[in-house]
């Protein structure tokens, strides 16, 4: 009797937040039938960070949170009407992880031609 470890895992990040230069998102808690809590890992890119056929990340992380509790960041620095590629990774102390990705594009700037007036 087999079991797929790694839909135990899935954060299932949801968007909080976007403004032209950030982007906050929040997911699920870690469960602990999964395991034994790792890390959060978050990766994101303007290029796609996660190859779901190969099942391997493209990127490099941003960020690695190891309190099991904290269930949102934000990602600063970024570029005014830009599509970001986020994924959000749970992972257990045995590496063993459940992927999920969300596709956010970060607000105009303001005062550009894009801003209602």
């Amino acid at each position: 009797h087999c079991r797929d470890t790694l839909s135990l895992h899935d954060a299932l990040p949801i968007l909080i937040e976007t403004t032209s230069n950030s982007i906050g998102i929040q997911w699920d808690k870690f469960k602990s039938t999964g395991g034994i809590f790792g890390a959060y890992l978050i990766y994101c890119s303007t290029e796609p960070v996660y190859d779901e056929f190969e099942y391997k990340l493209l990127t490099d992380k941003i960020a690695s949170i190891t309190d099991i509790n904290r269930l949102r960041i934000r990602i600063k620095d970024l570029k005014p009407k830009t599509t970001y590629h986020i994924a959000v990774v749970a992972q257990d102390i045995n590496l063993l992880q459940g992927v999920t990705t969300l596709t956010v594009m970060t607000k105009p700037e303001e005062g550009t031609e894009d801003a209602t007036i």
